[in-house]
């Protein structure tokens, strides 16, 4: 009995003493918005960010010794601008996605992931007025991870998320170009 003791304790004392290695996240940028990593586990890089605006989010991610070379990325970006995100682009500096996960929208909107190795763009089939997911951020296995490698990375990582929210509809500024062009005419007759 003592021996199981014995064996159980190492074996929880080696556990234990092993380093726990973390890449560091720090936000460079983020233009008034707000950014939490503080669900980011080792290998993973999970953010919840608060968008007020659609002025880039920049955040700077350093690997450290002992990090593993891929790195899963999900996150949920809330719209706090009052207006449908359209777009949600993701551009890697310093690194490559390997691998493009999935993205979801809230109450149903269509999401779809398209891109490359340094950008990532996340378009809605509607506005999305809520919040987006991207990945599996609820790691409950429903969305996929986008992969990040940094054993390339020989300096900085840049990560930035840019926001795209519709611009005035071009009929509606042909329209009112027409209404301006037709009381000048009624003007003149």
């Amino acid at each position: 009995m003592k021996l199981h003791t014995f064996s159980a304790a190492a074996l929880l004392a080696a556990f234990v003493s092993l380093p726990a290695h973390a890449f560091t996240v720090d936000v460079v940028d983020a233009n008034g918005n707000d950014v939490d990593s503080s669900f980011s586990l080792p290998g993973m890089l999970s953010v919840d960010f608060g968008l007020k605006n659609t002025l880039p989010v920049t955040l700077g991610i350093t690997a450290d010794a002992g990090d593993p070379a891929s790195l899963a990325f999900n996150a949920a970006l809330k719209n706090l601008i009052g207006e449908g995100f359209e777009r949600i682009t993701f551009a890697l500096q310093g690194a490559t996605f390997t691998t493009l996960g999935s993205a979801a929208g809230t109450f149903g909107t269509i999401a779809t992931v398209s891109g490359n190795s340094a950008l990532a763009s996340v378009s809605f089939a509607g506005p999305e007025y809520v919040e987006a997911y991207i990945g599996d951020w609820f790691l409950d296995g429903t969305g996929s991870d986008f992969a990040i490698d940094l054993a390339g990375a020989t300096g900085p990582v840049s990560l930035t998320i840019t926001a795209s929210v519709p611009e005035p509809a071009e009929y509606a500024m042909l329209l009112a170009g027409l209404a301006l062009v037709g009381s000048a005419a009624r003007r003149r007759g």
